[in-house]
Parts: structure tokens; sequence; C-alpha cells
């Protein structure tokens, strides 16, 4: 694993997690050291993961990434 880069890193983590057959996944800025191409790919996943009924708190600045896999929002300002 120590080969891969930082961003495959970063994914085979979350795979990991989902091997153990979790029903939460927490995610705290899950995209920042991932390329646009893995960006995709995580949210990709993120979007399955609901279909298969995993809840996912996804933590993020990118409004835009929250936008597209949420279906509720909470904006934290300033905490």
């Amino acid at each position: 694993m120590g080969e891969l880069g930082l961003g495959q890193q970063q994914l085979v983590e979350i795979a990991r997690a989902l091997n153990k057959q979790v029903r939460l996944l927490i995610l705290d800025e899950p995209t920042f050291s991932l390329t646009e191409r893995e960006t995709v790919v995580l949210l990709e996943i993120i979007q399955n993961l609901r279909e298969h009924g995993i809840a996912c708190i996804y933590i993020s600045h990118k409004l835009n990434e929250v936008k597209a896999i949420s279906d509720t929002i909470c904006v934290i300002r300033d905490g």
C-alpha cells in the first residue's frame, strides 16, 4: 500500500471500512487529496452506498460535492 498515491490509499481505507459491513460511514474532507477522477469515483461509491442502506456523514468545504450526494445538508460556521 505504500506504493499507492495518497488518493488511492484513501480509497483503500474506505474500502476497508466497508468490508466491515458498517451501516454508517463518516467521511471528513475525503476528497482533499483526491484527483478529479478519484473524486468522481468516490461520489459514485457514496451514491451506491445510499442505495444499499448505508448512511454517510460527509464533511467538506466543497459544497458542490455535498449537494451532489446529500439528502440533507447542515452548514456549521465558526464552529
